[in-house]
């Protein structure tokens, strides 16, 4: 007969098996539409596995990052912690992402979006959160975040400027294979 220590030692193995999770993007290569002023905002930053550093695009139309999983790999979910979520910008950084659609694919075909696989939209009316999770259970080389501000469509910005780019400012994002 097991002893209780034996049951409990089982039990853990079991969970932490059937509900761990691997983050496949960490250190991979990362692109991303362009360079803000800032030298230390390179695409690299957002999967570092630090928080206090973060990667920018400059102001673009359409803006867009992506991690190269350098094959394709099983996803169960993408987490994103968006720049600006314990600063005075909270709300400016909010209608900044406002509008941002996560991709997975094996390609990086950005000519026909129709082609990739669409993990998520944000389409309001709500200004989305700096901090998500989304599930996107796929399979797929490439993760990216993609924005862009299209002509004739309203976006919410407080100071009343209507802005025509965008700016994707990362400090880490996950892609995960849930295992």
């Amino acid at each position: 007969m097991k002893s209780r220590w034996e049951f409990i030692l089982n039990l853990y193995f079991c969970f932490v098996v059937s509900f761990g999770y691997d983050n496949l993007s960490s250190f991979k290569k990362a692109t991303q539409s362009s360079r803000n002023n800032d030298t230390n905002a390179s695409p690299a930053r957002a999967i570092d596995r630090d928080i206090n550093t973060c990667s920018s695009t400059g102001p673009d139309n359409p803006a867009w990052w992506y991690v190269d999983l350098q094959e394709i790999k099983s996803i169960h979910d993408i987490q994103i912690y968006f720049y600006g979520t314990d600063t005075a910008y909270k709300q400016r950084q909010r209608e900044l992402t406002y509008g941002y659609q996560i991709y997975v694919s094996n390609t990086l075909d950005l000519s026909n979006l129709e082609n990739l696989h669409h993990c998520y939209n944000h389409s309001g009316p709500d200004l989305p959160d700096l901090i998500s999770t989304h599930v996107c259970v796929s399979f797929g080389r490439y993760a990216m975040v993609y924005n862009e501000r299209i002509p004739g469509v309203t976006y919410p910005f407080s100071n009343g400027v209507i802005q025509n780019f965008t700016y994707i400012q990362i400090c880490e994002i996950t892609v995960n294979y849930k295992f």
